[in-house]
């Protein structure tokens, strides 16, 4: 018998043929985004059949793709240009990580999520990895405001050097709440 515990609730008791029945129902219905997201909202690629794959399953499941070749940028200012044109960033659009930060921000889609796919990673990142690594921590951080809103959005990375290290992504501070987020409202 396998028991599911409820939080103080009474537990749940499966036998072992029913739990066994839900565990492959639930593995053959498990979308390709579940199975990203549970692991956060970078994935890495080193096989480009692979990153295909997985970009194919992702638009059937009705996500908006935006497709980057990162070989092609030489400099920081050319990444600011190609997410700008691709990712339809207003004019006014700053070209530095705030203003990335700020407009991915408001790039709500109607669609079920977007997929922002980066193809040879690993050519910008040698160049640019504080860069490299800034971009997809903001992506990160923007997937949990996706996520509030019902929406998703993924990075899938590729990189041509299967050992590619990439700085800890995500590092997120405790943070007040709301109502105590100001020092003075905690007598400081």
């Amino acid at each position: 018998m396998n028991e599911i515990q409820n939080c103080g609730l009474p537990a749940v008791k499966l036998s072992k043929k029913l739990y066994n029945k839900e565990v492959r129902i639930l593995k053959k219905e498990v979308k390709t985004s579940f199975t990203l997201l549970q692991n956060g909202t970078i994935s890495l690629f080193w096989r480009p059949e692979i990153f295909e794959k997985y970009l194919k399953s992702l638009k059937e499941e009705g996500l908006d793709l935006c497709f980057f070749d990162c070989a092609k940028w030489t400099s920081e200012e050319e990444f600011h240009q190609d997410v700008a044109s691709k990712l339809q960033f207003p004019s006014h659009y700053g070209k530095n990580l705030d203003a990335f930060n700020d407009c991915l921000a408001g790039c709500i889609p109607e669609s079920e999520g977007l997929v922002l796919a980066f193809q040879n990673y690993d050519v910008f990142n040698a160049k640019f990895a504080e860069m490299g690594t800034a971009i997809l921590d903001i992506i990160h951080r923007n997937s949990w405001g996706f996520l509030l809103l019902g929406k998703k959005l993924i990075a899938l990375v590729q990189s041509n050097d299967p050992t590619i290290r990439l700085d800890s992504i995500g590092r997120m501070p405790a943070v007040w709440n709301p109502e105590e987020k100001s020092n003075k409202s905690r007598n400081i």
